[in-house]
């Protein structure tokens, strides 16, 4: 798995120094870190790639709101940021004027300097109340269900797979079956990976206390691009098809299984007819 990443790693910095798009210091990236962050250009400025397995139409055609249901989590999220959330590529190829990203409220609230950079990105708390009136007004918005105890597992190598929290995650499908919306299956390859391996010890004790407080407990690699805890190899990040799900305002608990398992079914379809695609051939996915 770990191997796998690596390889990747090496060939898009071999790539991209080939065609003179990448010298990896901070003092001559400036132009292609702006285009990152500001431009978002997938694939040209980063080496990072936007694969959508969808047809074209199925997102032309549609006209209501799309909820982007992105895993794993990993520690940032880096891929489906970079390659959907900012991207304007992105957005004109699924005919969305804008994202909505549905975050934890910590982010929002507590940390300074973070929260004033979320906000001004259109970023909003990941409540019922907040998603529910957001994709209530035609806006399309993407969340990640496994949040922070699937931000854990980033860089866990032990079994040699992706472990998805999702098995009773299914508030997602019973929003987006209560407002109308169609929920799209997104997967970044790479994501869980691109911090590093998390080499810590007590990673149970950790697991569980997470589990209790809400918030990862673990350390971030000072080891990556620039000697930043800043995301590093090739992350590709491919969208399926949005999958509809019956519109039932108070959707009941077999209704909202039945909707979480054909979602979850297309989820694990999309990662396995891509995966050679995306050069990540050894992917497995552990749902949890």
């Amino acid at each position: 798995m770990w191997n796998e990443h690596l390889s990747n790693r090496r060939r898009m910095s071999a790539k991209l120094t080939s065609e003179n798009k990448y010298h990896d210091l901070p003092w001559s990236s400036w132009k292609r870190l702006q285009g990152v962050l500001l431009v978002c250009v997938t694939g040209s400025t980063n080496g990072w790639e936007l694969i959508i397995k969808a047809k074209e139409k199925e997102f032309r055609e549609n006209d209501g709101s799309l909820l982007f249901c992105s895993h794993p989590h990993g520690l940032y999220s880096a891929g489906v940021v970079y390659n959907l959330i900012l991207s304007k590529v992105a957005h004109s190829k699924l005919n969305i004027p804008h994202l909505r990203t549905f975050v934890h409220t910590l982010l929002l609230t507590l940390l300074p300097g973070v929260k004033e950079i979320l906000r001004s990105l259109g970023y909003m708390k990941a409540d019922w109340s907040t998603m529910s009136t957001a994709l209530k007004r035609g806006e399309s918005g993407v969340i990640i269900p496994g949040g922070m105890a699937e931000a854990m597992w980033a860089g866990r190598v032990e079994d040699e797979s992706d472990h998805l929290y999702l098995v009773n995650r299914k508030g997602f499908v019973k929003l987006a079956m209560s407002v109308g919306a169609k929920v799209v299956p997104v997967y970044t390859f790479g994501e869980s990976l691109s911090c590093g391996i998390d080499v810590v010890p007590f990673f149970p004790l950790r697991l569980w206390v997470t589990s209790k407080i809400g918030l990862p407990l673990r350390a971030l690699s000072l080891c990556q691009r620039w000697w930043l805890a800043f995301p590093q190899g090739k992350l590709v990040t491919v969208v399926g098809a949005p999958v509809e799900l019956p519109h039932i305002q108070n959707p009941s608990r077999e209704e909202v299984t039945r909707a979480h398992e054909k979602y979850t079914r297309a989820l694990m379809d999309l990662v396995e007819s891509t995966k050679e695609q995306a050069g990540y051939p050894l992917t497995k996915i552990k749902l949890e």
